[in-house]
């Protein structure tokens, strides 16, 4: 995958009480004891995801000169040792920002209340996000901060944005952006973009950071620095090219991050209801399943791979959904058979073969008479439930398969011993590279002994993994064998 998610930082969100930070892959693996925080990671996404899903996120700066006024938003600097872009909003602009706090709907990712999502016992009134989004070899941070109003009960967001080196470890600044002064290294950006990209005839004794007490905007700089030309238009194709994009209001937004998160497809590990015939009367996920696995499925290339789906899993027969226009209902089934004639496992796989092919469906994109495929990600939680051990294991290699083909990403909570062992196989195996899988491992709540949380494993080229998993884990077949020739439990 040539763009995806590079990581996600949060601080004082639920279990996270002090910064930390998710180095992510094409296929991350988050895996601990129950209430460890592993689903903590997964509803920090659905809270911002809903957000945006809304158009409340993200807040848009507007970077054009305005002046001072009491409707600045003062913002505080170098957090996390970044120095973060502060932004001046027009007034209309910032009355629309004031009158939309983040929004916590718990039907969505369970969190009903700002108070009650921070650390536990926290005096902190700010819960922080970090997100890198890598645009041809170029890393933007978004940074969200909500600001709780205890009182009320309400997440105010501040937004804060620098652009710097896809080498985070570097934090080498491209630009940043504060209400009286803006920096922008030309020679620096000249490195990153391609030749057809770069800024010509770069003017001599150029300043990177100039200020004014008026307010600036990025067309300021290049004022201000002499340089000839449509200074609007110069100004507007490099801020594309550095993934932010100016709105039909003069104003600015980061799309790529945007629409990132709009495409994120959740699925949880709650079972769906099983019923031979689904008709129009019927308010159900497996139902409009159904009607989007139709549509998805008339494309011949996505009910072959559907089909060898199945046929890799051991499913025998052919799978489908027969749909009764005259009374608009659906009947899933295995040649002719109800669906639930069935274990439920079937279900359950059939449910994620058809999940799988309507997420790709969707993100296809054609141009020029091609299909590409849009990046996007998937966030799945415990999809080896109900599941024999061999169909825990195939799952690893169902996964990487849709990861490699597509633009697709996962991010998999998972308690499956067997599906991280055929993920180590894999990577012996040559079939996925090391640096395309990464594992989470978070240590039970109630052990004290380490000081981690949550500590990054990867897998080496031979299988082995760079760290151990907590006691219980990987560990506890071998610990039930000893038990079995001891007579006595080893714990």
């Amino acid at each position: 995958m040539e763009t995806y998610l590079k990581g996600f930082g949060l601080e004082n969100f639920r279990v996270f009480k002090d910064y930390t930070w998710f180095d992510f892959a094409p296929i991350t693996v988050l895996t601990g004891p129950n209430n460890s925080g592993k689903s903590s990671l997964l509803k920090a996404f659905l809270l911002l995801k809903d957000n945006f899903d809304k158009d409340l996120l993200p807040p848009k700066f507007d970077s054009t000169y305005n002046g001072y006024s009491d409707n600045r938003i003062v913002t505080d600097k170098n957090e996390n040792g970044f120095i973060f872009a502060e932004a001046t909003i027009r007034p209309s602009y910032h009355e629309r920002f004031d009158s939309k706090n983040l929004e916590f709907n718990g039907n969505i990712h369970g969190l009903n209340s700002p108070k009650g999502t921070k650390f536990r016992g926290s005096s902190n009134n700010e819960i922080c996000f970090e997100i890198p989004y890598e645009i041809n070899k170029k890393t933007l941070i978004y940074k969200l901060t909500l600001k709780i109003d205890s009182k009320k009960d309400e997440a105010n967001i501040s937004h804060k944005i620098e652009i710097f080196d896809s080498n985070i470890s570097t934090k080498k600044s491209l630009l940043r952006i504060n209400p009286d002064s803006i920096f922008f290294n030309v020679e620096f950006y000249n490195e990153l973009v391609s030749d057809g990209d770069k800024i010509e005839n770069i003017p001599d004794g150029f300043k990177n950071e100039v200020h004014s007490f008026a307010g600036v905007s990025f067309q300021y700089w290049f004022s201000k620095n002499h340089f000839e030309g449509d200074i609007k238009k110069l100004a507007d194709r490099v801020l594309h090219t550095m993934g932010i994009n100016e709105n039909i209001d003069n104003s600015y937004s980061c799309k790529a991050i945007e629409n990132y998160f709009k495409r994120i497809d959740y699925w949880s590990s709650s079972q769906n209801e099983q019923k031979r015939i689904y008709t129009e009367s019927d308010n159900s996920k497996f139902k409009q399943l159904l009607i989007d696995f139709h549509k998805a499925s008339q494309n011949t290339e996505v009910k072959n791979v559907f089909d060898g789906f199945t046929k890799y899993f051991g499913i025998q027969g052919k799978v489908g959904s027969l749909f009764n226009q005259e009374q608009g209902s659906y009947f899933p089934n295995i040649d002719d058979f109800a669906l639930t004639n069935f274990g439920y496992g079937y279900t359950q796989l059939i449910s994620l073969f058809f999940k799988l092919m309507i997420h790709t469906h969707k993100n296809q994109v054609s141009y020029n008479g091609e299909i590409f495929e849009n990046d996007s990600i998937i966030m799945l939680e415990e999809p080896e439930i109900n599941l024999h051990p061999n169909l825990q294991s195939k799952l690893a290699d169902l996964f990487s398969s849709v990861s490699k083909q597509t633009n697709t990403q996962f991010l998999i909570e998972t308690h499956s011993e067997y599906m991280i062992r055929k993920f180590q196989y894999l990577v012996l195996k040559g079939e996925v590279r090391p640096e395309d899988i990464v594992v989470y491992y978070f240590k039970d709540p109630n052990d004290t002994s380490d000081e981690f949380l949550v500590k990054k494993i990867e897998i080496k080229k031979d299988g082995r993994l760079t760290d151990g998993f907590g006691k219980g884990f990987l560990d506890e077949a071998g610990r039930l064998m000893a038990s079995l020739l001891t007579g006595e439990y080893l714990n």
